[in-house]
C-alpha cells in the first residue's frame, strides 16, 4: 500500500499538493564539477542544519539490483548526462520518503544542464538557494586522481566528466544568478575552510527567510 501511495503522489494530478508540501522545506542545489567537494560539504551541512543530502550517485548505488540503476551507471561512465525523467523519478521518491523529518534538501550535483533545471521547476518548483562550488579543473582532476587506484584507467574518464561539467556550468550559473540567491564558494581550500565559507552563506540566507 505504501508503494502505491508513493507512486500516486508522483503523478501530475498530485503535483500541486507535492509542491505545496515542499514549500515548507528549503531546496538547495549544490553545483560544482566532479572533485569540487560537493559530497563532503553536503554531508557536513546536513549534520549542522538538519537537511537531507540527496546525491543522484548515491541514490543509484542504493538501487543495485534494478535495471534503472544499471542503465544510469552505463550513462555516467561514458561521461553523458542522465535522462531528466529518470533523475526526477529518483528525486521525487527520495524527497517524498524524507519530507516529514527534514528541514530542507541538499541536492548534490543537480541540475547538470538547463533542461533538468527547467523540468525540476515545472514538476516540483524553484530551488530556494543555489551553492556553486568554484574550483579549477586542475584541482578537480588532482583530487579525483588521488582517489583513484588505477590512474591510467581513470584519467580519460575524469577528463570527460570535467569537460561535460564546464559545457553547461556557465549557462546554469547565469540562469540561477539572475533569479535565485546564489553563492559562489571558493572550493580550492581545505574541507574545513570551505565548510566555514559555506556556513556563512547558508546562515545568512536562513536569517533572511
Amino acid at each position: 500500500m505504501e508503494a502505491c501511495e508513493q507512486s500516486c503522489l508522483c503523478r501530475p494530478e498530485n503535483a500541486e499538493g507535492f509542491t505545496e508540501d515542499l514549500k515548507k522545506s528549503n531546496i538547495i542545489f549544490v553545483l560544482g564539477g566532479p572533485g569540487s567537494g560537493k559530497g563532503t560539504q553536503c554531508e557536513k551541512l546536513a549534520q549542522k542544519y538538519g537537511f537531507t543530502h540527496l546525491s543522484i550517485e548515491d541514490l543509484v548505488q542504493n538501487e543495485t539490483a534494478s535495471e534503472r540503476s544499471k542503465n544510469i551507471r552505463d550513462i555516467t561512465e561514458s561521461g553523458e548526462f542522465i535522462s531528466g525523467d529518470i533523475v526526477m523519478e529518483f528525486l521525487k521518491e527520495a524527497i517524498l520518503a524524507n519530507m516529514e523529518n527534514s528541514k530542507g534538501f541538499l541536492i548534490d550535483g543537480y541540475p547538470q544542464e538547463m533542461q533538468q533545471g527547467e523540468q525540476f521547476e515545472n514538476q516540483i518548483g524553484e530551488p530556494s538557494l543555489v551553492l556553486c562550488m568554484d574550483c579549477s579543473s586542475k584541482t578537480m582532476s588532482s583530487r579525483l586522481l588521488k582517489r583513484s587506484q588505477c590512474l591510467e584507467d581513470n584519467a580519460e574518464t575524469i577528463t570527460k566528466r570535467i569537460e561535460a561539467y564546464y559545457k553547461t556550468a556557465e549557462l546554469l550559473i547565469a540562469y540561477y544568478e539572475n533569479r535565485i540567491p546564489l553563492f559562489k564558494i571558493n572550493a580550492e581550500g581545505t574541507p574545513e575552510e570551505v565548510f566555514l565559507e559555506i556556513c556563512t552563506s547558508v546562515s545568512a540566507f536562513l536569517k533572511k527567510e
